[in-house]
């Protein structure tokens, strides 16, 4: 089985379903960081899962490019969590702008 398999394995593999075992794996999480991290008026222009997905689209993007590399513990938390939180302050900073200039 896939699931059996770590993190690094299943990069390797680089198929469909391995990309839809690892949004499983921490989808629910990364979507919940973001959520804590927007403020009120962020949520009621941004979906929080819309960025956990443009995250996962950038992840998977870079991972075919061999830009990112599973680090040798295994642990594409932190990684994730980098690229979310990025994509979250690009999201911020875009909708901020639009209010000041407006």
């Amino acid at each position: 089985m896939l699931e059996e398999h770590s993190s690094r394995e299943l990069l390797q593999f680089g198929n469909q379903h391995v990309a839809e075992l690892l949004v499983r794996r921490y989808m629910l999480r990364l979507t919940a960081l973001t959520r804590s991290r927007m403020s009120r008026r962020l949520v009621w222009r941004v979906d929080s899962e819309d960025v956990v997905l443009s995250a996962w689209r950038s992840f998977f993007v870079y991972v075919e490019r061999d830009r990112f590399h599973v680090p040798a513990d295994d642990s594409l938390w932190p990684l994730l969590v980098t690229v979310t939180l990025r994509k979250l302050s690009r999201q911020a900073g875009k909708h901020s702008a639009g209010r000041r200039r407006g």
